[in-house]
């Protein structure tokens, strides 16, 4: 509806216009057209076009992010003047506005289009992922902005609005190799990253080459195979490193050795500063040793791999490079986050002692003989290759550890070798389900979600019995300028005001003694971030506490993680969501442990919203100048508010800018003490919010008998409602474990698949057991070994097997049985027919009626018979119901990209409200447990009346000729369409009118939901055959 004026900022869609086509077929989005790359700079009539249709709002320099790396920072961009555009589609136009960017920019930074590589982003709040729009380490040459508008053209749905303004954001990073390395000395929290306590490397040059040198005779150290062969390589490591010799003499002695390198590698030895390129150089030399250097980049709290080479070598030579220094560590220390096993040549992550594969299975030693004696363990009930073996069995590997013989028992009666001290050993068992927490073993297993035990249930009410929060809210300055510049941001954003106040399970947002509130800013000594992770730390008061800010997982714990993290090393543990922190929890040591939660989580709404929602005795939140936060207003006493622009009410919604307004009105004249304004509106906040959690906390508790505490459970308000209803509601067997891509089996041939239908299709009698039917594939057993069947008949006894002629070794299509299989080297042709010949002999003798047939022949059968030729090109039933594929999402149609509002029209938002909470809590219907799996026999299909089944159904539907608005969801393309043809739907550019006539170009093949169906049947749909039926029966199903 369009009527007056423009009320807010045209939402648009990056990618071409299509029309609807309600005949035949739903359109789609199509992919952006793609004009060919430049290959030179941007000419001044590009930039001139740039900077006509595009206002970069906040510009700012690259700056060195890593030594090799420069980074842009976010940089907010508006397109303009779009109704002033050349007759291009739009799309090409936006995307020729983004390309000149990129050319611009690398032309800036002294790249080039060839080989430079770069990171690209383009974020917009209108987007559902929080990460946007990404061109990932490419060069220009592999990726232009058009690459961009067709990357947004495949990704966007139908609830993201990319709004024409200022909120649209670019970073970009750009890759410039220049890393070198010159010796120099490391600073000291530099080294504690790398477990050192100063340089192994000495002297002045060579760094690179020093600490290979160095690291070489540490890795012969550890990888001789002779205690002799040990104690050479040590005294060349120790002459190189030894504390008690001067700098000058290490210097002297591992500048000799790096030139003897050079030597032997033909680097010119008057060079004394090298970079990665060099070491590409060296890796190739030192190829029997796995080469990896790291480094830490700024405001990361953990070193990061910058050059990796040679990873399956036995050695191993471990650097690190900072501020163009290259130095040897040891790689044992946490930090880095990897230990490099000498024993299997790895390196290791937690918990490596117990997966190395160089240690024996049997005796739990790496050094160990195999033999080929036979020595029996009475205890255990195991049997040795070798004396050693038997004898270490016996040992104990540590005085806390018990012998493998104390440890490992094999069954006397299945004869599987398992662990003693876990869960009791079942007989005949393969794996244990942590879904239904019990043992299964072959074939199918269908399970539901077990109901956490009694015993779970006391950890987690034990956890809340005592407990402490801190809620806190930063205050930042977020620009550069003094006077205020429409919106200019351009540096990262600096907190100078944090209030907190502490709550507990006592008082309750009370007054008692633990608790306190306080604030740190640049009233009382400055460094807030600094002070105030200190404080987190070191208080009693917070021992094992939970510290919440509103909005923390995108902002306030971001900052504040930031620091903690960026000096001192503790185990911490996240969890995401995009880039935003939903929980984290820092170990600051063996008894204390923070954990970080989100408050918008669980309290879905912005601060101000609070104190309505919950009736709180705070009423207001306030409104503060945040633009006009900066060092020069420190302070300042006015005797009138600010101007209104500091304010930002233009970002600002409708109704709560006429409010702001108002309120502005009143006070525009009173005094206006910056100080005390920024003290009591961050105060405030932060009041705001304790009332709320408590609040919030006290609801929760009205609603289960346990009084579960939310914020200590779970980290969000969605995870809380499935904890309550595990731990309250659900019992053993009601959330049946549901597969997204169904349950597991074998990956098959779908040539062989559509042969094993093409034979039920034109023998209906015979009954075959395949992947596609209730059971899945037959394992055929054969005195000492078994079979996966392709087909088998369980009335006959009879076996039907499709040989692939590659993976088989068909004598006919590869008659040098010599030749090496192209799919596995280790065989040759001949030798794979031999085990499919020897194959199908085991299964004769077994009893079994072998059917064998080779895809050669499937062809030739294809190439005569043109029916079976057309069947297998129409074939969709090649694999099992996914109820993934059930989930299509929501359904959009635009028709018109851009409007420029007038006199007449203006352009006006609608939205629904949610129907989710509709459909919970008024008459939706969900299934309990696991459903009835129906391959064949199935209901009768009577055309225009309801299905028989009631779940998912993957089946074939014919849609009628003439709809308007089509009901049934189809992939096409890569898109999401609501076509009545789909043959017209996996078109690219399909005629405006469907000329199809047959059924068999016509039909629709998916899994859909029971309701859907109907809904399509009703409409004019017709169902012509069901593949498979997850059907749940009638007393499975409740209502909301």
């Amino acid at each position: 509806m369009m009527r007056g004026r423009q009320l807010s900022p045209t939402p648009f869609s990056l990618w071409k216009v299509h029309s609807y086509m309600s005949n035949d077929m739903a359109s789609g989005r199509q992919q952006s057209s793609s004009p060919s790359s430049s290959t030179n700079f941007p000419t001044d009539e590009e930039l001139d076009f740039l900077h006509k249709h595009c206002e970069i709002i906040d510009a700012t320099k690259f700056y060195r992010s890593t030594p090799g790396t420069l980074k842009l920072p976010p940089t907010r961009i508006q397109l303009r003047n779009l109704d002033k555009l050349p007759k291009a589609s739009l799309d090409v136009n936006v995307g020729r506005i983004f390309d000149i960017f990129i050319r611009h920019m690398l032309q800036q930074e002294g790249g080039n289009l060839e080989t430079t590589r770069y990171w690209l982003n383009l974020a917009h709040p209108g987007y559902r992922k929080n990460d946007g729009f990404w061109i990932s380490h490419k060069t220009y040459k592999m990726a232009d902005g058009h690459t961009l508008m067709n990357t947004i053209a495949d990704q966007v749905q139908s609830n993201d609005a990319l709004g024409l303004d200022e909120t649209m954001s670019l970073t970009m990073r750009i890759f410039k190799q220049d890393i070198h390395g010159k010796g120099d000395r490391t600073p000291d929290k530099i080294l504690r990253k790398f477990g050192v306590k100063q340089n192994y490397v000495k002297g002045d040059g060579y760094c690179l080459l020093k600490a290979l040198v160095i690291g070489k005779h540490w890795s012969d150290k550890n990888t001789a195979s002779t205690a002799n062969e040990a104690a050479f390589f040590d005294s060349k490591y120790v002459r190189l490193t030894r504390s008690d010799r001067s700098e000058r003499g290490r210097a002297i002695y591992q500048e000799e050795e790096a030139l003897e390198l050079m030597e032997d590698v033909g680097m010119d030895v008057d060079v004394v500063d090298h970079t990665l390129e060099d070491l590409e150089i060296l890796a190739d030399h030192l190829s029997n040793y796995h080469i990896t250097v790291w480094t830490m980049e700024p405001g990361v709290a953990f070193p990061t791999v910058i050059f990796d080479e040679n990873q399956q070598a036995d050695g191993f030579i471990s650097l690190y490079h900072h501020d163009e220094h290259f130095d040897f560590f040891h790689p044992t220390v946490e930090c880095v986050r990897a230990r490099f096993c000498f024993k299997c040549g790895t390196l290791a992550k937690k918990n490596h002692y117990k997966k190395c594969t160089a240690l024996c299975k049997r005796c739990g030693f790496s050094e160990c003989e195999r033999g080929t004696e036979r020595i029996y363990c009475s205890e255990c009930n195991i049997h040795f290759s070798s004396r050693k073996c038997f004898d270490q069995h016996l040992k104990k590997k540590s005085t806390r550890a018990d012998p493998h013989c104390k440890t490992w028992e094999k069954c006397r009666k299945c004869h599987k070798i398992y662990q003693t001290s876990g869960s009791a050993h079942i007989c005949f068992t393969k794996r244990f389900c942590k879904i239904c927490m019990t043992k299964y073993g072959n074939g199918l297993h269908m399970c539901s979600h077990a109901k956490p035990s009694d015993a779970a249930k006391k950890r987690a009410l034990k956890k809340q019995e005592n407990w402490t929060f801190l809620i806190y809210d930063f205050e930042c300055q977020v620009t550069k300028a003094v006077d205020y510049k429409n919106g200019v941001y351009g540096m990262k954003h600096l907190p100078n005001l944090l209030c907190y106040r502490m709550i507990c399970n006592k008082c309750m947002g009370g007054n008692c003694d633990t608790c306190e509130r306080g604030n740190f800013s640049y009233m009382n000594g400055g460094r807030v971030v600094e002070r105030f992770t200190e404080f987190l730390i070191t208080s009693p008061k917070l021992q094992n506490a939970y510290i919440l800010a509103h909005n923390g997982g995108r902002y306030d714990h971001v900052l504040s993680m930031e620091q903690m993290l960026k000096e001192e090393l503790y185990d911490q543990k996240f969890l995401l969501s995009g880039t935003t922190i939903l929980s984290a929890s820092v170990k600051v040591d063996k008894k204390n442990t923070l954990t970080f939660r989100d408050s918008v989580k669980y309290l879905q709404m912005s601060l101000d919203q609070l104190p309505k929602a919950f009736n709180l005795e705070t009423k207001s939140k306030g409104t503060f100048p945040y633009m006009f936060n900066h060092p020069d207003r420190h302070h300042t006493v006015l005797p009138h508010h600010p101007p209104a622009e500091y304010y930002e009410p233009n970002r600002m919604g409708i109704k709560k800018r006429e409010e702001f307004l108002k309120w502005y009105d009143e006070v525009k004249d009173r005094e206006f003490d910056f100080d005390k304004e920024i003290l009591a509106y961050c105060q405030t906040d932060v009041d705001i919010l304790t009332e709320a959690i408590v609040k919030f906390i006290e609801t929760c508790n009205q609603t289960n008998a346990s009084k579960w505490n939310p914020i200590i459970q779970c980290p969000t308000l969605p995870s809380f409602l499935m904890f309550i209803m595990t731990h309250e509601h659900i019992a053993d067997g009601d959330v049946g474990y549901i597969p997204e891509n169904g349950w597991p089996g074998r990956n098959n041939s779908v040539f062989a698949l559509k042969y094993i239908l093409w034979l039920e299709r034109k023998k209906p009698w015979l009954k075959l057991r395949h992947k596609l039917r209730r059971g899945g594939e037959y394992r055929a057993n054969c005195a000492k070994s078994s079979f996966y069947v392709d087909g088998y008949n369980e009335e006959t006894n009879e076996v039907f097997e499709i040989h692939g002629c590659l993976w088989h070794g068909c004598p006919k299509c590869f008659p040098n049985s010599d030749a090496q299989c192209p799919r596995d080297r280790e065989t040759t042709m001949g030798e794979r027919y031999d085990r499919t010949l020897c194959r199908e002999e085991r299964l004769r003798s077994a009893g079994y009626t072998v059917h064998a047939i080779w895809e050669c022949e499937i062809k030739e059968m294809l190439r005569r018979d043109p029916e079976m030729n057309e069947f297998f090109k129409k074939c969709r039933h090649t694999h099992a119901l996914r109820p993934r594929e059930a989930m299509y999402g929501g359904r959009t149609q635009q028709f018109q990209s851009i409007y420029i509002a007038n006199d007449e029209y203006d352009i006006e938002y609608y939205d629904f409200c949610s129907e989710y909470p509709k459909v919970n809590m008024k008459g939706g219907e969900y299934p309990r447990g696991t459903p009835q799996i129906t391959t064949s026999d199935f209901a009768p299909i009577v055309d225009g009346q309801p299905l028989p089944y009631k779940g998912l159904i993957y089946c074939d539907t014919l849609p009628p000729r003439d709809c308007a608005l089509p009901v049934l969801p189809h992939r096409g393309n890569g898109k999401l369409l609501f076509p009545l043809c789909s043959t017209c739907a996996s078109t690219k550019n399909p005629p405006p009118k469907c000329p199809h006539t047959n059924v068999s170009d016509r039909y629709l093949t998916g899994v859909w939901c029971h309701d859907e169906l109907n809904l399509a049947i009703s409409e004019g749909y017709t169902i012509l055959r069901y593949h498979e039926v997850w059907d749940w029966p009638a007393e499975a199903w409740f209502r909301g």
